[in-house]
C-alpha cells in the first residue's frame, strides 16, 4: 500500500521542516509533503508543497467558513488526494512531537495497519461535546477523534469530499455559518455511519503512547524525554509563550488547573516560570 504524508501548516518554518526531516526517514523523501494554507503567506513552488486558499474552495465547492484553516483540516486531505496519488494519507501537525523509543517498530506498525480511518481518540461523543450538533443532522450517534495525527483512505476521502462538498452547497450564502462542523465531528461521524468504511482508534492498538496526546495542555519541546510516546500539542518557547494564557483560562473555567499546571510545566526553568507569570 503506497501511503504518503502531509505536514498540516500556515507556513514554512523551523518546526515544519523539522517535521519533515524527520518523517522521512520512515515515509521516505519522495513521500512527505507540506499541506499549506497560503492565504497569509508568500506562495510556496517546489513539488513537495500541497497550496490551498480560498480559490480551492470555490473550485471545489467547499464552503469557506472564516476560520476554515483550523476549523476543517478535511480541506487539506482533500487537496492532498487531488495533488497525490496514493493509497492511504497521513495528516500530521507541526506540533505533534515524537519522543520514541523504537520509532522504526512505530512507523512500521502504522504502516501495516488496513482500516480507513486511523486517529487518536476515535470514538462517539455524548451532547456535552462543543461539536456535538453540528453533525446531529448526518447521525444522532456522533463521533469525534482528534485529528492531529491521523489517516484516511483514497476511498474514504472520495466519500468525504462529496458529502462535505454537498453540504456546502446548503451554506454557500452564509460563509459565517456556526453549524458547520470541524474536521474531527465530521470525519469521525460520517466514516462510522459509512458501511463499508473502517476505523480504528490508534490508543487503542499502542499501550501507553497517547497518554500525552490532547489539546487542553502544552509542553515545551526540550523538555521531554525520548520514550514518552507521541505528544501533542508540543511547542517551541515562543509559541508556548502566547498560547500558556489561553490553555490557563480554559483550564480554570473547566476545573481542571491542577492538572494543566502538573503537565505543562514540567521542566520548565524558574527563569521561564517567571516569564509565564509575568506575561499573565
Amino acid at each position: 500500500m503506497h501511503q504518503v504524508v502531509g505536514i498540516r501548516c500556515n507556513k514554512i518554518g523551523e518546526p515544519e521542516k523539522n517535521m519533515r526531516d524527520y518523517l522521512v526517514n520512515f515515509y521516505g523523501d519522495a513521500n512527505v509533503y507540506f499541506l499549506v494554507d497560503v492565504r497569509n503567506c508568500d506562495a510556496y513552488f517546489d513539488e513537495s508543497i500541497v497550496q490551498l486558499d480560498d480559490d480551492f474552495l470555490i473550485r471545489h465547492s467547499l464552503l469557506n467558513v472564516r476560520d476554515w484553516g483550523w476549523r476543517c483540516g478535511d480541506y487539506f486531505y482533500y487537496a492532498f488526494r487531488k495533488s497525490v496519488k496514493a493509497d492511504a494519507y497521513w495528516l500530521v501537525e507541526p506540533d505533534v512531537g515524537f519522543f520514541l523509543a523504537d520509532p522504526v517498530v512505530f512507523f512500521a506498525k502504522c504502516k501495516s495497519l488496513s482500516q480507513d480511518f486511523l486517529a487518536v481518540f476515535y470514538g462517539s461523543r455524548d451532547s456535552s461535546w462543543a461539536w456535538h450538533p453540528t453533525v446531529k443532522d448526518i447521525s444522532s450517534n456522533v463521533y469525534g477523534c482528534t485529528f492531529s495525527f491521523s489517516r484516511l483512505s483514497a476511498k474514504a476521502i472520495d466519500i468525504l469530499f462529496e458529502l462535505r462538498s454537498s453540504l456546502s452547497r446548503r451554506y454557500l450564502d452564509d460563509s459565517s455559518t456556526d453549524v458547520w462542523a470541524n474536521d474531527e465531528a465530521f470525519v469521525a461521524t460520517v466514516v462510522s455511519i459509512t458501511s463499508d468504511l473502517t476505523a480504528l482508534n490508534l490508543v487503542d492498538n499502542f499501550n501507553g503512547y497517547f497518554s500525552k496526546f490532547g489539546t487542553k495542555d502544552q509542553y515545551l519541546i526540550n523538555t521531554l524525554p525520548v520514550g514518552v510516546g507521541v505528544v501533542h500539542p508540543v511547542l517551541h518557547w515562543q509559541d508556548f509563550l502566547n498560547k500558556f494564557k489561553r490553555r490557563y483560562e480554559i483550564a480554570s473555567e473547566g476545573n481542571r488547573l491542577d492538572a494543566f499546571l502538573q503537565n505543562s510545566l514540567v521542566g520548565l526553568s524558574s527563569n521561564q516560570i517567571n516569564q509565564l507569570i509575568s506575561c499573565n
